[in-house]
This record gives C-alpha cells, sequence and structure tokens, in this order.
C-alpha cells in the first residue's frame, strides 16, 4: 500500500537541513527558487526500495517523462529533452548518494525555460517492513514562463510518482520484476527476419522451448535490453539454464541474430567504456573519463562478455529517460561531494561486507571490513586527500568525512565483491562450443589477458614412441587421432575445453577442479589395459592457479607458472595414473569424489627445481 501522509518533517524544515546556501553556484537563487516536498509512505523495507528507486531512469520512463539524449564530454555529461515543443539543454552534475538512504542530484540548464533544479530523494525506516520516502525539487525558473509553468508540471509529476510508486510497491510485495517496455512495435518485415532465423535455429540439436522463448522476448523487450544483453541475469530471469542460454546465443550470434561483443570495464565504476566487436581489437589500456583514470583492459575484471541484437534485424541503441547514475554502480554505496574545508557526518545502512574507500581520480584505495556486531569501532574518520588505514567495522557504522584541502573531492565507498552477473573471458575460453564456432577469434599479438584461477588438465600417452615402432606410423597415427576424439568427447561432457594438443598430449581447462578430476578418473578408467576398444595408456595431471590467456598460432592459449606445474608433474605420473596438487586435495568434494569411485589418494614429494623447493602432491592409480 501507499499513502500521502502528514510530514514529520516541513519544507522550511527540509530547506534547513539542506539549504540553498550549500550550493556554491545558485546560492544566490534562492530567493526566486520554487520548492517542492511530497512525503510518501510505503509498505516496503528500504532495502527492498532502493534498487529500484535509484533506476530513475526506468521509473521516468513509466511516469511519462520524454526521452533524454546524453552526451559525454571531458569527463562531463551533458543532455538533451523535448518535451511539448519546448526544447531543454543542460549539464548534469554528478550524482551524490547514500546506500539505502538518499539520492541527491542537480542540473545546471544552457537552454530552456530553467536555469537549475536540484532534487532530493530521502528514505527512512519507520520499521522494518515500512519506508518513508520524500521527494524534493528545486527548482530556479528562468523568466516568467518557467514560473507560470512550473506549478501546473509539479502538480502533475507529484500525481504521477504517486501511480508509479504504487506499481513498485506491488511489485516488490508480489516478488515480480518492474520490467523495461518496449520503445518500438515490430514491422511486418522484422518479424519475417526472426521468422527465418527461428527455423533455422530449431534445425540444430537446441533447447526448442529457449528457442521459441528467444524469439517470443524480442519484440517485447526494450532498446535497452537488446542493446546489452547479459546471459547470466537473462538464465536468472527465466530460470533456465545458464549454459543452454549461452549455448543458443553463441549459434544465434553465428546465424546473424546477435552480435557477440566484449566489453571493456572501468574497474573504478564498472562502466561499459568501449564495446569490441573482435577479441583481437582489445587494447591494451583505456581511459574512463568520469573517473578520471586510465587504467589496464586485460585485468581480470575488465572485460565482460555480453550480446546485442544484430543491426540487420533492428539497430537499437541505449535509450534514457534520465542519467541515473546510482543505478549503473551499485557497488558503489557512498559517494558525495565535499567543497575545501567542509565536513559532513553520514549515519550510514552498509550491511556486512568487504570494501574499499577512495577519492575520485585516485587509483589508491584502503580496505574495509564490515563484520558482523562485536567490539570493533562504529566511528570512521577520513579526512581527504589522506585515506584512513584500513579495518574493521560493525555494520552502518557512522562515517565523518573532512575535505581539508583547497580543492573539491568526491568520497567514495564501494563493494569490492566481484560482479557474479559478469560473463567472463575465461567462460568463454573454458567453454568449448566456443571454441569450436568461434575458432577464429584470437587475443592481439602480445597482449595478455588476466583470466584468474583456472582448473588445468593435461594428458600424454605413456609410451607413444614404441606403439609408433610396433604398430607403423599409419595405425598408430589414426589410433592417436581416436584417442583424441575420445578427450575431447570426455572433456566436453564435463563442462571443458581442449585448449590445445601437442603432440601426443592434450591439455584441458574446466570451470572447477572436481570437474577437472572427474574428467580424469573417467579418461582413466576408458584407456585401461584390459579395454578391446583402444590399445593406449595415458598419464593426466591437474592443477588449480592463475593463469593468462595469450596467443600462440592464431589461437587462444593459457600460459603461467601454474601451467608449467601442471606440465611439469607428467614427469613422475605413470601409465592409468593421476597426479595433483594439494589445492584440489582440500577441496570438501574430493573426498566424495574419491569415495565415489573407490580410490584413495596418495601423498608423494615433487621438487620444482626451476623454484628450487619441494611440494606435496597426491597421485591416484585408477586403472593398472
Amino acid at each position: 500500500m501507499i499513502s500521502s501522509t502528514s510530514q514529520l518533517i516541513t519544507l522550511d524544515q527540509f530547506l534547513a537541513h539542506y539549504p540553498w546556501s550549500a550550493v556554491p553556484t545558485f546560492s544566490q537563487f534562492s530567493q526566486k527558487a520554487l520548492d517542492y516536498l511530497w512525503s510518501f509512505d510505503l509498505d516496503v523495507s528500504v532495502e527492498a526500495l532502493w534498487p529500484i528507486l535509484s533506476n530513475t531512469s526506468l521509473l521516468n520512463k513509466y511516469m511519462g517523462i520524454p526521452k533524454m539524449n546524453f552526451v559525454e564530454k571531458e569527463g562531463r555529461l551533458y543532455g538533451k529533452s523535448q518535451n511539448a515543443g519546448l526544447v531543454l539543454e543542460w549539464e548534469e552534475v554528478p550524482w551524490e548518494w547514500e546506500y539505502a538512504k538518499e539520492l541527491r542530484s542537480a542540473r545546471i540548464y544552457h537552454r530552456g525555460f530553467i536555469s537549475y533544479v536540484r532534487a532530493r530523494y530521502v528514505l527512512e525506516a519507520l520499521d522494518t517492513q515500512k519506508t518513508r520516502l520524500s521527494i524534493y525539487f528545486g527548482w530556479v525558473p528562468k523568466g516568467r514562463m518557467g514560473r507560470l509553468l512550473l506549478p501546473f508540471a509539479m502538480k502533475k509529476l507529484q500525481a504521477s510518482y504517486q501511480k508509479m510508486l504504487a506499481m513498485v510497491v506491488q511489485n516488490i510485495q508480489q516478488n515480480t520484476l518492474v520490467q523495461d517496455t518496449p520503445d518500438l512495435k515490430i514491422s511486418e518485415e522484422i518479424q519475417a527476419k526472426l521468422n527465418v532465423l527461428e527455423k533455422e535455429l530449431s534445425t540444430l540439436e537446441l533447447s526448442a522451448e529457449l528457442i521459441h522463448k528467444i524469439f517470443q522476448w524480442i519484440p517485447k523487450a526494450s532498446e535497452n535490453e537488446l542493446y546489452r544483453i547479459r546471459i547470466r541475469v537473462l538464465a536468472q530471469q527465466w530460470g533456465c539454464s545458464e549454459e543452454e542460454l549461452l549455448l543458443l546465443f553463441l549459434h544465434a550470434t553465428q546465424k546473424g541474430l546477435f552480435l557477440l561483443t566484449w566489453d571493456i570495464l572501468c574497474p573504478h565504476c564498472r562502466g561499459s567504456r568501449r564495446k569490441v566487436y573482435n577479441l583481437g581489437d582489445l587494447p591494451r589500456s583505456e581511459h574512463c573519463e568520469p573517473c578520471q583514470i586510465t587504467f589496464e583492459a586485460n585485468q581480470l575484471s575488465s572485460l565482460e562478455i555480453t550480446f546485442r541484437l544484430h543491426p540487420s534485424i533492428r539497430e537499437v541503441e541505449p535509450t534514457f529517460y534520465c542519467s541515473g547514475e546510482p543505478s549503473k554502480k551499485t557497488h558503489i554505496k557512498i559517494q558525495r561531494h565535499l567543497e575545501p574545508q567542509q565536513s559532513l557526518l553520514l549515519e550510514t545502512r552498509i550491511p556486512v561486507g568487504w570494501y574499499q574507500m577512495r577519492i575520485l581520480g585516485s587509483k589508491e584505495a584502503h580496505s574495509l571490513s564490515i563484520s558482523s556486531p562485536n567490539n570493533h569501532s562504529q566511528e570512521i574518520h577520513w579526512s581527504a586527500p589522506a585515506l584512513p588505514n584500513s579495518f574493521t567495522t560493525t555494520p552502518n557504522p557512522r562515517l565523518h568525512l573532512h575535505n581539508k584541502s583547497d580543492q573539491p573531492h568526491t568520497f567514495i565507498l564501494e563493494d569490492v565483491s566481484p560482479d557474479q552477473s559478469a560473463l567472463r573471458p575465461s567462460d568463454l575460453f573454458n567453454f568449448q562450443e566456443f571454441r569450436d564456432l568461434f575458432s577464429e577469434e584470437a587475443i592481439s599479438s602480445g597482449l595478455e589477458l588476466d583470466i584468474g584461477a583456472q582448473s588445468i588438465l593435461f594428458t600424454d600417452i605413456v609410451g607413444s614412441t614404441q606403439f609408433y615402432e610396433k604398430e607403423g606410423n599409419a595405425k598408430a597415427f589414426a589410433e592417436v587421432r581416436k584417442h583424441f576424439v575420445k578427450i575431447y568427447e570426455e572433456v566436453k561432457a564435463h563442462k571443458g575445453a581442449i585448449v590445445k594438443t601437442i603432440g601426443d598430449a592434450a591439455m584441458a581447462t574446466f570451470r572447477d577442479s572436481i570437474s577437472a578430476l572427474s574428467c580424469a578418473i573417467r579418461l582413466q578408467q576408458y584407456f585401461r589395459s584390459d579395454n578391446p576398444e583402444t590399445q593406449l595408456r595415458i598419464r593426466i595431471t591437474v592443477n588449480v592457479g592463475p593463469c593468462l590467456a595469450v596467443k600462440l598460432n592464431s589461437n587462444i592459449d593459457y600460459f603461467g607458472s601454474s601451467i608449467n606445474l601442471t606440465a611439469k608433474l607428467q614427469g613422475i605420473a605413470g601409465a592409468g595414473e593421476i597426479v595433483f596438487t594439494e589445492a584440489i586435495y582440500k577441496l570438501q568434494t574430493c573426498d566424495s569424489l574419491l569415495n565415489q569411485f573407490h580410490l584413495k589418494a596418495t601423498k608423494r614429494p615433487f621438487t620444482m627445481t626451476w623454484a628450487k623447493k619441494t611440494i606435496e602432491v597426491y597421485s591416484i592409480l585408477v586403472s593398472s
């Protein structure tokens, strides 16, 4: 439910708390401003309301506010819109916000009947399932026309907020998404193209249900949804297999329905700074004007794989009804701008988690751990341009911000947890169907991509030289080729991918180490001495560790000390044996997997001669 309520704070009290004197450029207009304050009591928690309320672009669209066009110039955002024949142009002042507490935005107008506007959303938790939302607008009109138009426009806007918030509350209570709506209707020509592509995809061994769902979804999706399609988000919304959906999108891309894009993300704002349509076109570095940093584009979190509708089907571009900065930076919990010598006390609503504190424009950051209640201090004192020392505190700490410099600074506190919704390069590189369908994709020469920890498997034929001498080249080659087919099938069945083959050896990677070890066991069960289908015996080694993706012979290869160790372990592995590292042995699910196959691991030392140290590894004999 939603209702207008008597305000616990009057407009005068609100203006005393948020004075126009705090707006350096427009403080002189405070006497000319038209101020409006509305309050609504909403039967939802502040935590449930925040992610929807902060998506101001989507909510403005529901309220019928005209579409806006934004252009970024030298780190500043400029907007333009047209309403009832009136053109407005403005500069967007960087947003400020506190998670589940407050949003604040402002615009400096260069064209239209407005000089300046500032807006505030203030949330107050009345109880665990009730929130008071106060919405404030302060307008500085330009001339008589602005003063005449604004009262009528604000009356209409208040009614729109009432209607929109009722919808939001209903959606939250019913646990349904507040979804974007189509921007354009599908023409008969486009629909005909879609029908042809649907028939083509239906001839492949893909999920018929998902194929139908995609072609039902495209005409109903908005421009924003079709411009940047995130597989993991879509799979979660649809309640379907991420793997099946990715496979379908890869095939649909080959058919010309979608484009596969490599989005270069700023490590600070996590915004997409550039879209690259070929892996080989990835740059070494990129610049983010709003964050005032240049960053390496080959880092673990610098790339995200997305899809977009192919322009031959329909041109789609992102549409905006507000810049909506907080909804694009959900990891940033607090962003506040302080003028020189200004101080501010924030009563935060920051939950348990790992965070970092930084100043806009600086790459330096210090960590903040917020844990369950204990004896740690809840007071954080942060004086710019320095950073407070890394430390631990309890939820909802009091944050004292002080700008003791002679320059303005923006204070940022952000969640450093990885974005679990992002599809990373390794997710594709370890997906066999991607390597099969997009074999022409290659990293640019000399560029190394950090792909994080990977689970690696090496196989090698035992006694291959004697086998060639005994059987002859033609027969031996045919047997070895058949052995690679079996390895390919088993690796693919365990959600892995073949990276390369070298002579009689194969290298594969997997999403997780248990899948790699399970695949190794299945392979050794097949290549046993009493199997009439094969004469070959193999050795296998398995490891997990950080890797780099590089270009080798026009293919995507992996490189690093973890790869080197996995290969070197082959020297102590025998026929029918699997040797793996301690990191895998210590996994909780390793014991249950070994018990499932009635296998027992034996500890043994391995000397890393190149590093001059000895480590403990484990071996299992699957077949004698």
